[in-house]
């Protein structure tokens, strides 16, 4: 067994425990923004492609106390490289400053870097070291600080697990795909009804609520950088490939998101296609205080602008007035889940919640509002 941890946003990590424990990951440890574990590597495969509200998985190598740049470099000497790298990979070195003396994240890549190519060059005296590539790296370093407690891990993923791949355009303000599944699976819907969002923008929750709903894979098709690593084992992550592929479902359960403007719809229509859902997922252009759709249940979710200016707030508080008598008049039998990041405009819905979630859209603290529609 191995050891590693799935970065997850802020707020996520009862969730995404249960997404690792339905993978049949028992030994999990919730942590700071994300969750720890124990599997073999095959199961860190099916993790990669399966989990939907992980942006990363990481697996430690090394801890050890650093207060200073000298001392990092010193730490990351005592790592035996030469089983992470070779020296015809290019490799990449990512930083994460916690409440430490090294305040410049660069500097640190800096020296850690040049702690792992001081190793090659010893050992072939000079004549061959490994290259960094910052873009498209084969092998992807972690260093997480922590006040003066380092942690060296390899990145498992690479890129990062939220880009699925389907949006092939977003709004100004994008949601992250990890972030929109956790607020589908929070939202305590069957995964057999009918969604619908009346400002559905790039169409994101819609995508990964009937993803779930058919079991599709978020990460299915495509590369991961532990397929660089030394004892990555291809037939295994095929055969995890194959076993998810088999797993999806039927498509069946139907979506509607309504988004008031037409070029956004248009994007959400094209992302839509590009996620393989555009025979379940109707796109509709329009204000949802005219378009007027009725549904006698399943789930109502939705994530309206916030604003950030007093000016805008002030502007949207009839927005959430209108949003609250559409699901109390033309939606009930539903459960709703409205996301905010705005604590005063939640106000205005005016509905009773049944439950009210923190959560974290980047460093904006948030709330997933639940309602039920009687």
């Amino acid at each position: 067994m191995e050891k590693f941890f799935a970065v997850c946003p802020r707020g996520v990590e009862p969730v995404l425990e249960k997404e690792l424990q339905s993978l049949g990951i028992s030994a999990t440890t919730p942590q700071f923004s994300g969750v720890a574990f124990e599997a073999e590597n095959r199961d860190m495969y099916r993790a990669n492609m399966a989990l939907r509200t992980a942006t990363r998985i990481l697996k430690p190598i090394a801890a050890f106390n650093a207060r200073d740049y000298d001392a990092l470099y010193r730490g990351i000497a005592k790592i035996d490289i030469f089983r992470l790298l070779r020296v015809e990979q290019t490799f990449r070195v990512d930083v994460n400053l916690v409440a430490s003396a090294m305040t410049h994240s660069q500097y640190a890549a800096q020296k850690v870097k040049d702690a792992i190519v001081d190793q090659f060059r010893r050992k072939t005296n000079g004549a061959a070291r490994p290259s960094v590539d910052l873009k498209a790296p084969q092998v992807v370093f972690n260093l997480f600080v922590n006040g003066p407690h380092v942690t060296f891990s390899l990145d498992a993923s690479g890129e990062s697990l939220h880009r699925r791949h389907y949006r092939l355009k977003a709004g100004e303000a994008p949601m992250k795909e990890a972030l929109a599944a956790a607020i589908v699976l929070l939202s305590d819907w069957d995964g057999k009804s009918p969604v619908y969002d009346p400002m559905c923008g790039s169409g994101t929750l819609l995508i990964e609520a009937l993803m779930i709903a058919h079991n599709m894979a978020p990460n299915l098709n495509r590369s991961f950088a532990c397929e660089n690593w030394q004892d990555f084992d291809v037939a295994a992550l095929q055969s995890v490939r194959e076993g998810l592929e088999a797993e999806q479902s039927p498509l069946q359960v139907r979506g509607v998101g309504v988004e008031i403007d037409a070029a956004v719809a248009e994007m959400a229509r094209k992302n839509v296609t590009a996620a393989g859902l555009d025979s379940v997922i109707t796109i509709r252009t329009g204000d949802f205080r005219k378009v007027g759709h009725r549904q006698g249940g399943g789930l109502v979710i939705t994530n309206p602008p916030y604003g950030e200016r007093l000016d805008e707030v002030e502007n949207l508080k009839a927005l959430y007035r209108e949003l609250g008598d559409h699901l109390k008049q033309e939606l009930q039998g539903c459960t709703a889940s409205i996301f905010t990041g705005n604590l005063i405009l939640r106000k205005f819905v005016g509905l009773r919640t049944k439950e009210r979630i923190l959560l974290y859209n980047g460093a904006i603290e948030s709330r997933l509002l639940k309602y039920d529609l009687y």
